[in-house]
Order: C-alpha cells, then sequence, then structure tokens
C-alpha cells in the first residue's frame, strides 16, 4: 500500500511539472511540448502492472472428475433403456395378447411416440428449473423418476401400466440432458467443456448400443421384462450416490464477468 502511494504520488508530481513547463527531472520544457502525451506515458510507466492470476475452481480435478464420471454413467443407464423392448417386440406382444398388426402400431408406433412426445417438455421444464433451483438434487430426482417405473416394467400386466411407465421413463430422458450440460459448463473452463461434452455424448451412445445388446441376449434367454431390471437397479443406486456425494458447483465459476461476484 505504501509503495502504491509512494507511485501514485511520483506520478502527481510529474504531472504538475508536466502544467508548470519541467519535465519529471524538473528540467524546462518548450511550450510546444507541454501539450504532448508524456503525463500518459509517464504515468503508464510508473503506475503497477496488473496481471491476472489464474482462477483455481473450489472443487478439486479429481473431484470435478467424480462428478463428470459419474453422470455420464447415470445418463448412460438411463438412455439405455430406450431400446430395450426392440429385440424383445414379438414377446412383449405375446405378453399383451396383441397380434402382429397391433405389435406394429402400438409397440412400435404409439408407444414409442409417447416415450419421445413428454420428453421435450420435460427438457423445457429441466432446463428452466436448473436455473432456480439445486441441479444435482433435480438430476438425482428426475433419474429416480425414470428408472423407477423402468424396475417396476417387470411387474406390469396390463398395456396401459406399460404405456403408463414408459412415458415416465420418458420423461427423465428428456429432462436429464439440460441438467447434465449445465453441470458440465460449471466444472470446467471453456477450453475443456467441448471435450467434457463429447464424453457425456459418448457415455450415451454406449448406453443406447448396450442396452440393446443385453436385451437381445437376455431377452429370449429369460423372459422380455428382465434387462429392465438390469438397468434400473444400479441406476436408482447410483442416482442416490450422486445425492449424497457431489456437491452443487457455483453457478459461473469460469465465467471472468461473474468471478469478482462469486
Amino acid at each position: 500500500m505504501e509503495q502504491a502511494s509512494q507511485q501514485q504520488a511520483a506520478v502527481d508530481s510529474a504531472v504538475d511539472a508536466e502544467a508548470a513547463g519541467h519535465d519529471a527531472a524538473g528540467t524546462p520544457v518548450s511550450s510546444s511540448s507541454a501539450g504532448s502525451q508524456v503525463p500518459m506515458e509517464i504515468q503508464q510507466a510508473l503506475l503497477p502492472k496488473v496481471v491476472a492470476g489464474s482462477y483455481a475452481h473450489p472443487f478439486s480435478p479429481w473431484r470435478r472428475r467424480y462428478m463428470v464420471g459419474l453422470v455420464s454413467v447415470l445418463a448412460a443407464l438411463l438412455c439405455a433403456d430406450q431400446n430395450l423392448l426392440a429385440p424383445n417386440l414379438s414377446a412383449a406382444a405375446a405378453y399383451f395378447g396383441l397380434n402382429d398388426r397391433q405389435k406394429d402400431a402400438v409397440l412400435g408406433g404409439y408407444l414409442m411416440a409417447a416415450f419421445f412426445v413428454v420428453g421435450a417438455p420435460a427438457a423445457l421444464l429441466c432446463g428452466y428449473l436448473a436455473d432456480k433451483h439445486n441441479r444435482v438434487v433435480l438430476l438425482a430426482g428426475i433419474i429416480i423418476i425414470g428408472e423407477a417405473p423402468c424396475l417396476c416394467t417387470y411387474w406390469v400386466t396390463e398395456l396401459w401400466q406399460f404405456f403408463l411407465l414408459r412415458m415416465l421413463t420418458g420423461i427423465a430422458v428428456g429432462g436429464c440432458f439440460p441438467l447434465l450440460f449445465s453441470l458440465l459448463g460449471d466444472l470446467f473452463p471453456v477450453s475443456q467443456r467441448s471435450a467434457m461434452s463429447a464424453l457425456a455424448q459418448a457415455a450415451v451412445g454406449a448406453g443406447l448400443g448396450g442396452g440393446q445388446l443385453l436385451a437381445g441376449l437376455v431377452g429370449p434367454a429369460t423372459n422380455w421384462r428382465l434387462p429392465f431390471v438390469i438397468l434400473a437397479a444400479p441406476s436408482l443406486l447410483l442416482a442416490l450416490l450422486l445425492l449424497f456425494t457431489v456437491q452443487e458447483p457455483p453457478r459461473g465459476a469460469f465465467e471472468e464477468a461473474l468471478r469478482g461476484q462469486l
């Protein structure tokens, strides 16, 4: 503080000397140079240089990587059951007493349409809530909303029950993505966000393919409903792990305009 005061005093002295027709050393100067930019140059030379320090996120790098890994696995499991029905469509149709025409229209058409129609409004709603509430709690809740019905699929006896459970899962699939990418944006700087987003998207793709492979292997060997249980059970456990081990990151943690307000 004392050094800064001395530097400011030197700047003020230089400005006064220039106004009186002298330079910073007391040497008279001509009137033609009195209106020059010397005072500004002197100020720039004497004032301390401000060097922006590197920003340290309140979460350690390993803690942030753990969060990304956990939410990516959860997104993969949540999306994996989108294709669980396709390899076992005939078995499901026989279970509900549908003929071939009804199988294609109801299970292959109406059911899949209902799954995605409810997912789009859910994405908008979750995006709105993500700006106002704890995103970790919201993500854990939306996963439970999606995977609990997925688990209950094993005990359905009527087609309307299956329809309702699949629609609830569709709500969760649509709602998880705004929360996922909102969290990623506050965990990593701009230079790393694309890589983290690519990792999450790769996990989703792996989940889609892995779910269909699981259903194709397990369904014919047991029954078509068991793959839903195999995916839902670990998803619910990981959702609880997320809720109790992951903390909401500071909003805008890597946004330069907000650093002074965090």
